[in-house]
């Protein structure tokens, strides 16, 4: 047998279940290549496998999606979009690219990534601390929830996006932010990952009822 046979990997993914159970956990994320090729033998450049107790999913982009389907034959396969992750001062990067800054103890970090199913996007942002969060990264971050609830708050059918945006906005002028609130509050996802209708300045298309946006999508947990 080869070094990527399916069976024998079939078999450590079998393994490494039996050991989930053991340990009382719910799923284990693979995200290292060199550990995803030895579970699946998927030899990509972007891949990750979560393996839960009764089943297993794949996530990858289309690059991949032939090589991915033949390789792990009996996972889900979801297609993702590329991710942003994104630390430091570039944490404020609404759509950052990766750089050449290392990762320190005490960093914001802002994880934005999603999948394709059918066609249809989803997308989520959370935002963590290596390590202990700072009283000032604890007073931002609440900052940032309040203003996503005063804008959910607003939301409903046949108020503008602009109003809904303002509801945010205002929460965080009052805390004295508003310089650094430069990106629109939200916008409308589906077939694309940005679609209408826009939280935004400017706005006037009121969302329709069973509309949900990604209002404050750069909130997480600290």
């Amino acid at each position: 047998m080869g070094a990527d046979d399916p069976n024998r990997q079939r078999a450590r993914r079998h393994a490494l279940r039996a050991h989930l159970a053991q340990a009382d956990l719910a799923a284990l994320l693979a995200t290292r290549l060199a550990n995803v090729r030895y579970l699946t033998g998927f030899s990509g450049g972007y891949g990750a496998l979560l393996l839960l107790h009764d089943r297993t999913m794949f996530f990858t982009d289309r690059r991949y999606e032939r090589h991915a389907a033949a390789r792990v034959e009996e996972a889900e396969l979801v297609l993702a979009f590329d991710s942003i992750v994104a630390f430091g001062e570039q944490a404020a990067e609404p759509h950052h690219r990766p750089g050449d800054r290392p990762l320190r103890r005490g960093d914001l970090i802002k994880l934005d990534f999603g999948a394709r199913v059918d066609g249809y996007c989803s997308d989520m942002t959370r935002t963590v601390v290596l390590g202990p969060a700072s009283e000032r990264q604890r007073e931002v971050y609440e900052v940032v929830r309040r203003a996503q609830a005063a804008g959910l708050a607003a939301l409903r059918a046949g108020v503008s996006g602009a109003a809904v945006d303002r509801a945010c906005r205002e929460v965080i002028g009052r805390a004295g932010l508003g310089d650094a609130f430069s990106h629109p509050s939200g916008h409308g996802i589906g077939l694309e990952i940005h679609e209408a209708p826009r939280v935004r300045v400017g706005a006037t298309r009121p969302p329709e009822c069973g509309w949900v946006p990604m209002v404050g999508s750069r909130q997480g947990r600290p």
